[in-house]
């Protein structure tokens, strides 16, 4: 793959057996753990490490020979990655690095159609003190990227935020009060976080 130049894309395909079993009614997500308790469904779990590990081997090396230090790259699920800066960078310049990172992508498809790079970008104790905080940011600022027209950098802004009434069981709401105190977070924040995760579910 990496000697042939005639090659420009590589599918590999797995089954819903790659996911560790939970035994739920909904299918799983990319962003769910791996697992596999038998050797068959194993298998399609070492298939899936092994892709990831050749790929961030020999073709991640054009973005890390250029990227700024301290920086890495994780495969979120898909076609998504995210890119976590540490150390000192101020946030426009990681706003500049980002946009000559979309401009100087230069990579087509089979059929010759020109791909793009969508940005979503937040920043720690800028945007929010929490890691899951931080990456709802983020997200946010993508999808208002894509619904923007795609290929360009969006930062994340400051949310308002509007009251909507909905109704729980009594047992959801013990549950969420407990899981609030024992997190040290808010529960609004909870149901924020869990309704994020619905949306991405479904790719809303």
């Amino acid at each position: 793959v990496r000697a042939t130049q005639s090659v420009k894309s590589v599918i590999i395909v797995t089954t819903d057996k790659v996911y560790e079993n939970k035994e739920w009614d909904y299918g799983y997500r990319e962003i769910d753990p791996l697992g596999g308790f038998d050797p068959y469904s194993n298998s399609k779990a070492c298939a899936e490490l092994i892709t990831a590990s050749y790929k961030n081997a020999y073709f991640l090396h054009k973005y890390k020979e250029n990227a700024p230090q301290q920086s890495t790259v994780y495969r979120i699920g898909g076609d998504e990655f995210g890119i976590i800066f540490r150390g000192e960078m101020e946030r426009e310049e990681i706003f500049l690095f980002l946009n000559e990172l979309k401009n100087n992508y230069n990579l087509k498809s089979p059929d010759g159609v020109k791909q793009t790079i969508t940005i979503g970008m937040a920043t720690a104790f800028t945007d929010a003190s929490r890691c899951a905080e931080l990456i709802r940011k983020a997200d946010g600022a993508l999808f208002r990227a894509k619904r923007s027209g795609r290929n360009r950098v969006t930062m994340a802004r400051e949310e308002k935020m509007i009251p909507k009434t909905s109704h729980y069981t009594q047992d959801q709401l013990q549950r969420l009060t407990a899981l609030s105190k024992a997190e040290g977070i808010g529960e609004a924040i909870l149901l924020r976080e869990a309704l994020d995760m619905l949306l991405k579910k479904y790719d809303t």
